[in-house]
């Protein structure tokens, strides 16, 4: 009985490593699959903005010090800018929002290929290129 016992005790043990395991290695998963997709053609400005909020939403689950890198290529007629909790993107008179959902902080970018740092901090997320 002492052996069945003790063979119980192992794999539940096993088990849980493998849960924690699994928990750890999904949410790095999905933050590095993120990160190869965050190239975005020059028309696909507001396309590559909802990517941006997204990619930061999952940073946001992370903890401060967590840093991202994302490349974004921004049209000639366009804004790229961070408003409160908005990846804001300005397209001659058209204006796009996409909540990110945590508190943005970063300057604007036009017209070119930006290389973007995405910083944790305790107040939300850090942006600068």
């Amino acid at each position: 009985m002492e052996a069945n016992l003790a063979s119980h005790a192992i794999a539940s043990q096993r088990d849980l490593r493998f849960d924690i395991l699994r928990n750890i290695r999904r949410p790095i998963q999905h933050l590095q699959l993120r990160k190869r997709r965050g190239k975005v053609r020059a028309r696909g400005g507001e396309r590559g903005a909802g990517q941006l909020a997204k990619l930061i939403e999952t940073l946001a689950d992370q903890d401060p010090g967590s840093t991202m890198w994302f490349t974004i290529t921004v049209p000639q007629n366009c804004q790229l800018r961070f408003e409160n909790t908005f990846v804001v993107v300005l397209v001659r008179e058209k204006i796009g929002r996409y909540n990110a959902s945590v508190a943005l902080t970063g300057p604007s970018f036009e017209g070119g290929r930006v290389e973007l740092t995405l910083g944790r901090t305790s107040g939300g997320v850090e942006i600068s290129g």
